[in-house]
């Protein structure tokens, strides 16, 4: 019993303790890794403290960090995109302090200032042009989404939440097993039982002191295991039930599907700009991009371009 007591609350601990770690560090850790030269980290905490941040101004001070970073590891076109596109959520962001005075990062952030600010053809509608604003968003968490409700961790992975998922599935999976384990263990012992007592009658043994233990034994035996299936069920269902919370409520705000906003008034800032740093290697690309036609209406539209 102590074994699936531990196991009960090293999930809830699982729960309750691992969330905030997968939700990314904060942008001050990404700024402290900034300046101590460690980059490479710095870029990665930035990105996660974008992915995590609910404002356009916070998101693009953790792109604009991010982009530095970027610009100091030598991938001036990749920097050069996350410029874009800190500038197109917030056209006031600042270069972060911890770079000022790098020309490198200095140049390649006038650059995007003026790619951010230059205008975008609306396809000849004789209009001004709509604005798209594509955002890492989040999975579907509202209750009505049955994916929520997919067993054996299958819900927390399909909202990115590998190790959820794992802990989740986990849970579930050893406490069905167990239980299955436990219960035909205890129906084995009280076949057994019976047929001992059946024996034991035939022979006229029945107030044999070895007998009597037995029948102790064997009774103490099947309450043990009943007792640990229905712990092993109680864990079974533990974790499906905080599987489900944490997909519905996403608490700690790790889910990482991506979705792309109806057309508003921002332009289309980033449909291309995350290749930038690729485009000699690959000039030609396939592009699907979701644009708004002159009814309004939404359309999908498929193309070809050449890199020059």
């Amino acid at each position: 019993m102590k074994l699936f007591t531990r196991m009960l609350f090293c999930l809830l601990s699982f729960w309750f303790s691992a969330g905030p770690l997968l939700a990314g560090s904060s942008l001050d850790d990404a700024r402290s890794a900034f300046s101590s030269g460690d980059y490479k980290k710095a870029g990665k905490l930035a990105g996660k403290a974008a992915k995590k941040s609910k404002s356009d101004s916070d998101k693009a001070e953790a792109y604009a960090l991010a982009g530095a970073a970027s610009v100091k590891l030598g991938k001036a076109g990749k920097g050069k995109a996350k410029f874009v596109k800190a500038l197109k959520l917030d056209p006031n962001v600042a270069l972060p302090s911890e770079a000022s005075g790098d020309k490198k990062v200095e140049k390649a952030f006038a650059a995007a200032q003026k790619k951010a600010g230059s205008k975008v053809s609306d396809g000849g509608s004789g209009k001004g042009s709509d604005k798209l604003t594509k955002s890492a968003g989040r999975a579907d968490h509202s209750p009505s989404n049955l994916k929520n409700y997919l067993p054996f961790g299958l819900n927390s992975y399909m909202q990115g939440k590998t190790m959820s998922a794992a802990a989740y599935g986990a849970a579930q999976a050893f406490g069905i097993l167990l239980y299955l384990n436990r219960k035909q263990a205890a129906a084995d012992a009280d076949k057994d039982a019976k047929s001992v007592i059946a024996d034991a009658e035939t022979a006229g043994e029945t107030g044999n002191e070895k007998f009597l233990k037995f029948l102790s034994d064997n009774d103490a035996f099947v309450k043990k295991a009943n007792s640990e299936a229905s712990l092993s069920l109680l864990l079974a269902a533990a974790g499906y039930g905080l599987s489900v919370v944490d997909s519905i409520m996403d608490p700690f705000h790790t889910s990482k599907s991506a979705s792309v906003d109806a057309p508003s008034d921002r332009a289309y800032a980033e449909l291309g700009t995350q290749d930038l740093d690729r485009t000699a290697e690959n000039p030609w690309r396939f592009d699907l991009q979701i644009l708004p036609t002159q009814n309004h209406d939404t359309g999908l539209v498929a193309s070809l371009k050449k890199t020059f």
